[in-house]
C-alpha cells in the first residue's frame, strides 16, 4: 500500500539524470536542459583557467540545474568547480539536498543570490510568468514558483541587480525568461513592457547580451549575459 508521502512524489527524468519532486515544488521542465547545455559550454571555455570556480543555482527547486552541472562537469573533467545551490523556500532546499546525493554541493536559503559573496557564474529558473495572465494559466506547480510579478519580469530584475554585485570580472549570469510567451496569449503590449524593462535592467546593471536562445518551440527563453 502506498503512504500519503509516496502519492505527494514522484521522479522526474532531466538532463540524463532522475529527480524526486515532491507536491508543493516546481517540475522540471525539457527546455531547462537547454540552460544546463549552455551553461556546461562556458564552464568547459572558462573553468579550466581557475583554480575553483564559482557557480551558482538560485531558486534551485528541486536542484536539478545546479545538480546535473555538478555531476557532468565531473564526468567530462570541466574544470573544478564549486556549487552553491539557493532557494528561499526550506522545502525546496530539503529535497534539493536529497536528489543531491553524495554531489558536493552547499545549500544556502536566501532570497536569489542574496549573501553569496562572489561568483563566476549565476543560472537561475527564476518565477518569470506575468500575473496578467495569471487567470489563463493552468499547472499544478506552486504560484510562487511560477509568477514574476504583476508584468513579470520583476523578480528576473532583481537577479539581475543581485547578480552584478557578486560576479566577478567577465562573469556569466544565465536564466531563463517568460516575455516571448505573451505572443500566445494575444498580450503585445505587455510583452514590449515586459522586454524592454528586462533589457534596460541588463544594461543598467552593467551587463552585454552575449545570446539569445530559443527553446524547442522556437521561443526566446533563455538569455546569456556577461559581466563588463
Amino acid at each position: 500500500m502506498n503512504s500519503e508521502s509516496d502519492l505527494s512524489e514522484k521522479i522526474v527524468e532531466f538532463f540524463e539524470y532522475s529527480f524526486l519532486v515532491e507536491e508543493g515544488i516546481f517540475e522540471p521542465r525539457p527546455e531547462t536542459e537547454i540552460l544546463v547545455e549552455i551553461a556546461l559550454e562556458y564552464i568547459g571555455k572558462l573553468a579550466k583557467d581557475k583554480e575553483k570556480f564559482v557557480v551558482v543555482d538560485a531558486c534551485t527547486g528541486c536542484g536539478c540545474i545546479g545538480i546535473s552541472i555538478a555531476r557532468k562537469v565531473k564526468e567530462k573533467s570541466l574544470g573544478k568547480i564549486l556549487c552553491v545551490a539557493t532557494d528561499i523556500d526550506m522545502k525546496s532546499l530539503k529535497l534539493s539536498r536529497k536528489n543531491a546525493r553524495d554531489e558536493k554541493i552547499f545549500f544556502l536559503k536566501t532570497d536569489l543570490v542574496s549573501g553569496i559573496r562572489y561568483a563566476d557564474m549565476i543560472v537561475s529558473n527564476p518565477p518569470y510568468v506575468s500575473l496578467k495572465v495569471k487567470d489563463r494559466i493552468n499547472v499544478n506547480d506552486p504560484p510562487r514558483s511560477l509568477f514574476g510579478g504583476e508584468i513579470g519580469y520583476e523578480i528576473t530584475e532583481k537577479l539581475i541587480q543581485q547578480s552584478s554585485q557578486i560576479l566577478r570580472g567577465e562573469g556569466i549570469l544565465i536564466f531563463e525568461t517568460g516575455y516571448d510567451d505573451l505572443r500566445f496569449f494575444g498580450e503585445q503590449k505587455i510583452l514590449e513592457q515586459y522586454k524592454s524593462s528586462l533589457f534596460r535592467s541588463i544594461i543598467e546593471n552593467g551587463f552585454r547580451i552575449l545570446d539569445i536562445v530559443k527553446d524547442y518551440s522556437k521561443i526566446e527563453r533563455i538569455l546569456v549575459l556577461e559581466k563588463l
